[in-house]
């Protein structure tokens, strides 16, 4: 255990870690906010606000949910998606990378590409063709 005062991590690590933040920070855009409409994603996002329409991540786009999709997420061929937020609708892969550890209030669809589900993540209908982290 350290020491009252003294620091839990070496100087160096603690900048490392600050730097490698900065480095990745610099070639993601962030969303706060509430985006009205559609949301079509062809960089690295990460969305910690609202979209009241349908997200598209098109190739060569990544997005970070961690807020809400008030409707569906359709990941396309060469896309990504890590959803920590909620999907009130459906999330279909056509062919990207999706993993799910949040909330998806309808349907998981995986036509192709790899579609992750976490044991700790909630789907509330059916999953068609996704293989679960747990096996299932």
């Amino acid at each position: 255990m350290a020491a009252a005062g003294a620091p839990l991590a070496p100087a160096g690590a603690v900048a490392e870690v600050g730097l490698v933040a900065r480095h990745f920070a610099q070639f993601m855009k962030a969303i706060t906010g509430t985006v009205e409409g559609d949301l079509s994603v062809s960089e690295h996002l990460i969305l910690q606000g609202m979209v009241t329409g349908n997200i598209t991540v098109e190739q060569g786009g990544s997005l970070h949910l961690h807020g809400m999709c008030c409707k569906s997420l359709i990941v396309n061929l060469g896309g990504r998606a890590t959803v920590h937020g909620m999907v009130s609708e459906d999330i279909t892969n056509r062919g990207g990378n999706v993993s799910v550890f949040g909330m998806v209030v309808g349907s998981v669809h995986s036509q192709s590409g790899e579609t992750h589900i976490a044991p700790s993540a909630v789907v509330k209908n059916k999953r068609s063709n996704v293989a679960n982290d747990d096996g299932s």
